[in-house]
């Protein structure tokens, strides 16, 4: 959860701020605030980093409505698995619901890395994603892989038009380098 606000000083001069709540078993357990600047792309990037903090607490909670709506309609998304690519946002739903329905019991999910360049109306970001859980079939399931979202703001909302996800693969082997993590020898 988030707010955005502008706040006033005393001498009339204008700033905003951005607060990140943590909330764990209906209360708040940690607020983040990042104090405010003028500049319009300092804003911009942390306007995208809480959306994005909202996709990562919808996927935990499995929540695809709550997903959905920060999907532009005629979204493109290349994911890790077939098809090729999967277009608009009742066909990235049906994905979302199928992988959410892919496991019991909690999905631990994090964001690691995220970098994000905003412009006016566009802006990318990347991270290295985590997924920690158990598959319906009883067998666990720790996976990483790279994310690029692309965002365009469209009658003033930010909405995803590109999302890529991939796993790297090992050359001599032909599998999956699932279990890669980051380092700072990279």
């Amino acid at each position: 959860m988030w707010g955005l606000y502008v706040a006033r000083t005393t001498q009339g001069e204008t700033f905003s701020n951005i607060e990140f709540f943590t909330v764990a078993g209906g209360k708040i357990t940690q607020v983040q605030v990042y104090f405010g600047s003028d500049d319009p792309v300092t804003a911009q990037e942390s306007e995208i980093r809480a959306l994005m903090e909202e996709i990562s607490a919808a996927t935990r909670a499995r929540d695809v409505p709550a997903l959905l709506c920060h999907y532009a309609p005629d979204v493109i998304a290349f994911d890790v698995i077939n098809p090729l690519r999967y277009q608009g946002t009742e066909a990235v739903g049906r994905r979302a619901a199928e992988w959410f329905a892919s496991f019991e019991g909690p999905i631990h999910y994090q964001l690691g890395d995220l970098c994000i360049v905003p412009a006016s109306d566009v802006a990318f970001c990347h991270s290295l994603n985590r997924v920690s859980a158990v598959k319906t079939d009883g067998q666990p399931l720790e996976m990483g892989w790279r994310a690029t979202v692309c965002w365009q703001k469209r009658e003033g909302r930010w909405l995803i038009t590109h999302l890529h996800s991939s796993v790297p693969f090992d050359m001599h082997t032909g599998q999956a380098s699932l279990g890669l993590r980051p380092s700072s020898k990279e």
